[in-house]
């Protein structure tokens, strides 16, 4: 109910397409707001503390198991933490891949401070998205 309840509000916001194509007069700042609500398929409770953290454990074991690693200097690109919005190649180098592994299994993402700490302090314009992702597997673009 909640979600719903939620939905509804958002599309109250949201600029109908009539109203997307008579904006393009008005300046960005002074748009109604465009965006797409969907609800996930989700089969596997990620992020979620209470259910998958006897996980992170396993995989790592695994990953030893098979000397899969992940250290700071493999990462070309920024990659945030999802809880603070760090970047991951700052961090010790035996510590990335659980820091990944947890972010997948039991952190929360905080998005909003991902998201405040990169495009603010680094000046970041664009950020991908590689959540659920599209037909192709691509994650979403924003601007």
């Amino acid at each position: 109910e909640t979600l719903h309840t939620l939905a509804m509000l958002l599309q109250k916001l949201e600029a109908k397409r009539s109203d997307v194509d008579s904006q393009t007069r008005i300046p960005f700042s002074k748009r109604k707001h465009e965006f797409t609500l969907r609800y996930l398929p989700v089969s596997v409770p990620f992020h979620s503390a209470s259910h998958l953290s006897s996980a992170i454990d396993l995989i790592l074991d695994d990953a030893q198991r098979i000397k899969f690693q992940i250290k700071p200097g493999h990462l070309r690109v920024p990659v945030y933490s999802t809880d603070d919005g760090s970047d991951l190649r700052q961090c010790e180098p035996d510590t990335v891949l659980r820091a990944v592994v947890h972010m997948q299994c039991s952190a929360p993402v905080n998005w909003e401070a991902v998201t405040a700490r990169a495009t603010i302090a680094n000046g970041v314009t664009h950020l991908v998205d590689f959540g659920p992702g599209n037909t192709a597997g691509a994650g979403a673009l924003y601007l």
